[in-house]
């Protein structure tokens, strides 16, 4: 991200904006697909609104199987 888009999103921030740039997580099982990215995303935004949501498993923290 650039400077300037940085420092708008600290404004934006500052004046109470929730910053959720659209970008998959490294956490994220491996995606194969597009629709996988979207879906991330998709999940992501439906969580931070306060929604459930079954579109990938969540993090656990735990590495491996």
């Amino acid at each position: 991200m650039s400077l300037p888009q940085l420092r708008n999103m600290v404004l934006c921030a500052e004046a109470g904006a929730m910053i959720m740039p659209a970008m998959p997580a490294f956490y994220q099982p491996a995606a194969k697909t597009l629709d996988d990215l979207a879906d991330f995303m998709a999940g992501k935004s439906s969580l931070a609104l306060g929604f459930e949501h079954t579109l990938y498993p969540a993090w656990t923290g735990q590495v491996g199987p």
